[in-house]
């Protein structure tokens, strides 16, 4: 029987690794590839990434971009940072080459979204946005979030900046929905 190399991986451990893996694991109630596993792939990173991708499906659902506002919300510093420190795959996979033409399908205006509440999540949080979103090349012309002529010029003021350097202007962000 041929084993599927995409669902099983063998990592070489010495034997005290494997002493402490194992104490760590049963300490959690969990095996040893369960324990592994939530360590390299911690809940709210999958999370994120399952959200990014259903992003890249619906590029301009505000459903999704409300669940990626809460989420980024919610987390503390330590977990935004390790939720956000990579590109989500399989949107940036290969990692940003052309953004545009990611493999989830994840559209220029998606992708700006994205950064732009990364960006701010961060800052709200008092720390770094990670090196991956300023790759991601702003929207070549300006969108915004409503459709009247008569609140373009408000918007282009009140917009927070890491909305605005993406060409996106709206009215609310990280923290505040309308």
């Amino acid at each position: 029987m041929k084993e599927n190399k995409e669902t099983h991986i063998q990592i070489r451990v010495s034997p005290s690794q494997k002493a402490v893996i194992s104490r760590s694991a049963k300490k959690a109630g969990m095996g040893m590839s369960q324990w592994i596993l939530s360590m390299a792939l911690p809940a709210q990173r999958q999370k994120f990434e399952q959200m990014v991708e259903r992003l890249g499906t619906h590029p301009e659902s505000k459903y999704v971009l409300a669940e990626i506002h809460d989420l980024l919300r919610e987390l503390t510093v330590d977990e935004f940072q390790q939720v956000v420190s990579l590109p989500p795959r399989p949107a940036f996979d290969p990692p940003l080459a052309g953004f545009g033409g990611s493999r989830a399908g994840l559209a220029d205006y998606g992708g700006n979204y994205l950064a732009a509440m990364i960006e701010y999540a961060a800052f709200q949080k008092g720390v770094c946005a990670p090196a991956w979103v300023k790759h991601i090349r702003p929207l070549p012309k300006p969108v915004f979030g409503v459709d009247l002529q008569s609140l373009r010029l408000h918007l282009l003021f009140s917009s927070p900046p890491c909305f605005r350097n993406r060409n996106i202007f709206i009215d609310s962000t990280i923290g505040a929905r309308v």
